[in-house]
């Protein structure tokens, strides 16, 4: 058996959440949308799933999706709901409504995965698309949640009316959002390949010591505080990222 020496324990790595994910606490936006309710943008992701949690309030959740077409669940502190990347989702506020998003790639969203439901003509113009998600303020903010709002009225009619229409509208809209993150997915693949394939493979690592009878990654085990950081204006609400504070030694 190997000793547990420090040389022989891998190289410190940048501090990341559990398995690569990423987490925030978020306030959902209130101020009535032109649908009359309130809530966040909607949205759909292209390569990351995600998980609400709900921590106080209340509200609901509308879901978009070829295989189900409308959904809306009723929220309420401890539900939780969870969505492949391609669902258009949108979070209703009823009151004061709070959850802990889950993202399933860390830095992906951050750096472009997610697509407003924005009506046709903004969505086949890039120079317009790009101007009506950008925001700097609060009032920026429900503006362009208004205008997602908008486009996401006209999926929900186009499945009112059968769900072949709403899946020929929704499943263009999958495929113009494809086309709007084209240019940034390259870059994607060294972000997935760094968060969670690399705690996959640090777990495949572990086990395989485990195997051969040499936990040597046990040496290194440490706890690491979770802290809440500042506050910014997000697609759905306030939001409050969670990240490790400082790096593994």
């Amino acid at each position: 058996m190997k000793a547990l020496f420090s040389d022989q324990i891998r190289p410190a790595m940048p501090a990341s959440l559990v398995g690569g994910v990423s987490a925030s606490r978020l306030r959902v936006y209130g101020g009535t949308a032109p649908d009359g309710q309130a809530g966040g943008s909607p949205h759909l992701h292209l390569a990351c799933a995600e998980a609400y949690v709900i921590l106080a309030g209340a509200g609901a959740v509308e879901l978009l999706s070829l295989a189900d077409g409308y959904q809306r669940l009723d929220l309420q502190p401890g539900d939780a709901v969870q969505f492949d990347p391609g669902v258009v989702h949108r979070i209703v506020n009823e009151g004061d409504l709070e959850l802990l998003v889950l993202m399933q790639n860390a830095g992906l969203p951050e750096n472009g995965d997610a697509v407003f439901t924005f009506p046709p003509d903004v969505l086949e113009d890039e120079a317009s698309y790009r101007q009506a998600a950008s925001i700097d303020s609060v009032e920026s903010a429900l503006a362009r949640r208004d205008r997602a709002v908008a486009g996401l009225l006209l999926l929900k009619e186009g499945f009112a009316r059968s769900h072949e229409e709403g899946s020929r509208l929704l499943g263009a809209l999958q495929r113009r959002a494809a086309e709007l993150v084209r240019p940034s997915a390259a870059a994607w693949l060294e972000l997935v390949d760094g968060g969670p394939g690399a705690a996959v493979a640090a777990t495949h690592e572990r086990v395989e010591q485990l195997v051969e009878g040499e936990p040597l990654d046990l040496a290194r085990a440490q706890a690491s505080r979770v802290v809440l950081r500042p506050e910014r204006l997000g697609m759905c609400g306030r939001l409050n990222p969670l990240e490790i504070e400082g790096v593994r030694v």
